[in-house]
């Protein structure tokens, strides 16, 4: 029961500084003429309090708040209706916005201060409200329709995106899912994506598997099909072009180190110069820490090798021409990749007493040798990492794109 008591008292506690926070906030944000968010503060609060008292104190706030923030919307509506070219989105959103902000505080009224009738405007903005949907669904429906009449794939993607904010306020208006479809199916870019040795040096069998597979995933761009077999209805070629391949020798070198260390190893008699042992006042033996020296030999063996490829991505539109991007949007003839890849491995051999070491050698001598990977596996590797490089240029394609290309017959 104790416990309950508490409870409540710590709750009750955070409710009054919830409260007073709450006020404060909605308080200066009137002062600042920030008037929406005041009452939207100040609504929060008011249907929150069950105390009569408290809510007669947050009246005043509640009333100037949502009296001042109507004003300042009705005045932002006139002007933009006044406009030769209206927004009809905004004026949509802005009469919603005053038809929700009615709504919030219309279960509430009427609402009374001292036996007096607060004044409240309320003035039904529902078919205000019909009638500016209607408008803004109408301007942005008949502008993407206009969008479709052309072959533009970027005049395709734009209808696409006025139909969706018509989509998302009316789901069934007119025949926009129908239209949606068609614009997404119009803006889609189908890219058959290939690759090209060049190197003169045999690969992997699958190294184009390795260099291609699953690219739609991982590229994840919502205007664009890869496909690695050739569409009849394909808009680029991206040709991933292998030029040159450097593959090094097997390298191995090895390098001795001798360690030595003063280390205490247990303990002896304390001794004078002449051999007898010290004894303390109390005629106990004194003992000192024992030192000794130790010392070890290591041998650090390392095998390395690497392996560099050359290679360059070309965008060929439908009739064979090569448009060249670059990862930084400017084109050119050549939009080369370079992947490299290193492989080491270091380990060591001991003779000796092993706490001579220090700790790298410690950790040296407890690695398991590994052996030099094959040719085939340096050029795998580099293929990955070419392969990061043109997920990254498909997904930056569009904003590569936006640069004029330069046609090269």
């Amino acid at each position: 029961m104790k416990k309950l008591t508490q409870f409540s008292i710590f709750s009750l506690l955070l409710s009054i500084l919830y409260n007073c926070s709450a006020y404060k906030s909605a308080s200066n944000k009137m002062v600042k003429g920030n008037y929406a968010e005041a009452f939207e503060t100040s609504i929060k609060l008011f249907s929150k309090n069950s105390s009569q008292r408290k809510k007669v104190k947050q009246l005043e706030l509640l009333q100037n708040s949502y009296m001042l923030a109507n004003r300042q919307d009705e005045f932002r509506l006139q002007n933009m209706r006044t406009k030769s070219d209206p927004n009809y989105k905004d004026i949509y959103y802005l009469v919603k916005t005053l038809y929700d902000r009615e709504n919030l505080i219309k279960p509430y009224l009427p609402l009374y201060k001292n036996n007096k009738e607060l004044k409240f405007s309320v003035k039904n903005y529902s078919l205000e409200l019909e009638q500016a949907k209607e408008d803004f669904l109408n301007d942005y429906y008949t502008s993407a329709l206009k969008y479709l009449t052309t072959k533009k794939k970027s005049n395709a993607r734009s209808a696409y995106n006025l139909l969706k904010e018509v989509q998302e306020v009316d789901y069934n208006y007119r025949d926009v899912n129908i239209k949606l479809e068609e614009a997404y199916k119009n803006g889609i870019e189908r890219m058959y994506v290939t690759a090209v040795n060049q190197t003169g040096h045999p690969l992997p069998e699958n190294f184009k598997d390795n260099l291609l597979y699953n690219l739609n995933n991982e590229v994840n761009s919502f205007w664009m099909r890869i496909s690695t077999s050739k569409p009849y209805n394909m808009d680029h070629e991206i040709r991933v072009v292998l030029n040159r391949l450097y593959i090094g020798k097997d390298d191995f070198t090895k390098k001795s180190k001798n360690f030595d260390k003063d280390i205490v190893d247990g303990w002896e008699y304390e001794k004078d110069g002449r051999g007898n042992v010290i004894k303390d006042s109390l005629g106990n033996t004194k003992k000192v820490d024992k030192h000794v020296i130790v010392r070890a030999t290591v041998t650090e063996f390392k095998r390395t090798k690497d392996a560099k490829l050359d290679a360059t991505i070309e965008v060929y539109d439908p009739n064979g021409n090569i448009e060249i991007y670059d990862l930084y949007g400017y084109v050119r003839r050549e939009s080369s990749i370079t992947s490299k890849f290193i492989f080491e491995s270091v380990f060591a051999e001991f003779e000796g007493d092993e706490r001579a070491l220090n700790r790298r050698e410690l950790d040296l001598i407890k690695k398991t040798p590994v052996a030099f990977p094959t040719d085939y596996d340096m050029i795998n590797e580099c293929i990955r990492e070419s392969r990061k490089e043109l997920i990254y240029f498909l997904s930056s394609y569009y904003k590569i794109k936006k640069k004029k290309p330069f046609l090269f017959p």
